[in-house]
């Protein structure tokens, strides 16, 4: 399965990962400076968005919750 983003830079790939026993989804994103971001989503809708970036020498870490719309 291949899954895609959308965003303000263009259409980037994304790696899904399923979670057969928690019913959840992790998607991972390397972006083209190879920074990583990953979200998780629960079967409920909840959700963690998580970054870690590396950038000119220091470390930039940034994490959100909230819900995405299941349809």
């Amino acid at each position: 399965m291949k899954v895609y983003q959308i965003g303000s830079r263009g259409i980037g790939e994304l790696i899904p990962i399923y979670n057969k026993r928690e019913q959840s989804i992790t998607f991972i994103e390397i972006t083209g400076a190879k920074n990583v971001s990953t979200t998780t989503i629960l079967k409920n809708g909840k959700a963690v968005h998580s970054r870690n970036i590396a950038m000119l020498g220091k470390l930039v870490a940034s994490q959100y919750y909230g819900y995405c719309l299941i349809e």
